[in-house]
Formats: C-alpha cells, sequence, structure tokens
C-alpha cells in the first residue's frame, strides 16, 4: 500500500491551506529548476486555460500544477516530485523538513479533486513502466502516476510491467497537458485498487478501483494525526464489473 508515500487529500483544511501555501510557494521558487518550470507553467496556462470550461472554483495555481506536471524540459518536476513523495510520508516530520514540493503537491491534489468525476465518470486507462513490479491484491500506486487512454501511447513508455485500470478519481488532463496527443489520464497518490485474478501475461495485470482513497495524513502542515482516512467516490458502476 506504500505506506511511506505522502498522501495527504487535505480533506476539510483546503480552505486555510490555500493562504499557507501561497507563502510556502514562494519560498520553494527559490529553488532554481522549479522556479524555472513553475514560470514556463504558469505562461503555458495563461493561454491554456482561455479554451477550457472548467469549475469556477478552479484557480490558476492548479492548472499550472498540472501543465508542470507535463512538462519534460529543461527539468521534469514531476520526476522529482514523485521521488519525494513516494518517502516523503516517513512521518510529519520527515515531511515538514525534507519535502521540498508542499506547495506543488497541495495544487496537484486539489486540481484532480476539482476536475473528477468520480466513478460516476469512470475511466478506463493503460499504464506502461519499464520495470518488472510486484503487484499486490491491493494496492496504491503511492505517487502520482501518468497513463493513457490510448494503450499503444502506454505501451511506448514502457512494457514490462503494464496495467489495464479502471479508475474512479484520475482525471484526463490531455486539454491541460504539453503533451495533449499523450491522452493522459492522471491518478492521484492514494487511490487504492484492487488486482484483479484474471492476468493474461505473468506482466500483465488488470486494477479496479476500490472507489475509495486511502491516506494516512490528512492536513499534516497544519498538524493533522497520521491516522487512516478513506475517502469513497458516490458510485461505483458496470464498467468495473
Amino acid at each position: 500500500m506504500m505506506s511511506d508515500a505522502f498522501d495527504d487529500q487535505y480533506l476539510g483544511c483546503a480552505y486555510q491551506m490555500e493562504g499557507e501555501m501561497e507563502k510556502v510557494l514562494d519560498e520553494e521558487l527559490k529553488y532554481n529548476q522549479f522556479y524555472v518550470m513553475w514560470s514556463r507553467a504558469t505562461r503555458a496556462w495563461a493561454s491554456t486555460k482561455k479554451d477550457l470550461n472548467l469549475p469556477v472554483s478552479f484557480k490558476d495555481q492548479y492548472g499550472a500544477a498540472v501543465v508542470l506536471y507535463t512538462m519534460e524540459t529543461p527539468y521534469p518536476i514531476y520526476q522529482q516530485l514523485n521521488g519525494n513523495i513516494s518517502i516523503a510520508g516517513k512521518s510529519r516530520d520527515y515531511y515538514m523538513d525534507n519535502f521540498h514540493f508542499k506547495a506543488l503537491h497541495f495544487y496537484l491534489t486539489r486540481a484532480l479533486q476539482e476536475l473528477s468525476g468520480g466513478c460516476t465518470e469512470g475511466i478506463t486507462t493503460y499504464r506502461g513502466v519499464r520495470v518488472t513490479l510486484n503487484v499486490f491484491p491491493q494496492l496504491r500506486f503511492g505517487q502520482f502516476a501518468s497513463s493513457s487512454r490510448n494503450k499503444d501511447t502506454a505501451e511506448s513508455f514502457g512494457k514490462d510491467t503494464f496495467f489495464t485500470i479502471s479508475t474512479c478519481f484520475g482525471v484526463d488532463i490531455s486539454a491541460l497537458s504539453q503533451y495533449e496527443v499523450e491522452d493522459e489520464v492522471l491518478i492521484p497518490v492514494a487511490e487504492k485498487f484492487y488486482r484483479m485474478d484474471q492476468i493474461i501475461k505473468t506482466d500483465e495485470y488488470t486494477l479496479r478501483s476500490s472507489g475509495e482513497q486511502c491516506s494516512y495524513f490528512n492536513c499534516a502542515y497544519l498538524g493533522g494525526k497520521y491516522e487512516v482516512i478513506l475517502m469513497s467516490a458516490p458510485l461505483i458502476l458496470s464498467f468495473f464489473m
């Protein structure tokens, strides 16, 4: 279940966190690579958002975070972010002292929450990686996981382990992406999946969303306790059957 992943969903504290993260972002932008990529992302977002129909509560920081996540050059920040996420959940102290993408994590999490249709609009998507993984019966990706609606596109990223995924909380971000042709669906850190028993090949797996996000942190920046938090989607439709 990737217990060391930082998986905060900011339930009940998002409004307060908005003010806090503005200050945190200013501090984190002192890291030059992040500054360069955030600056590029905000400029790209200013152009991209003109053609989108977004929720009223969707903030520019959320959009910039999604755009930045899809950017590859000159610095693929998404790789650094996910590397940090995978270990930042060791403890709250570790998160506070060693996780240097607090604002980006918050804004990206909020973006997916704002854009997700839940299980009423579930998505079937594909993810391929260039490493052989031991896939447990219940799992989370433990990072923001990129996938594609297009199987061929997903296979181009790797076939050592390949997933066909039914996701409740994943969001099609292709309209916001710098690589729209990839048909990217971004899956949040905390979504819980079941591995289905039917495996076509030893390296190919079918994952079905549990309809829940399972996290151990909530409002950690504000001192929230370490405990299991489950957030359920309102409905699981027959596309999971």
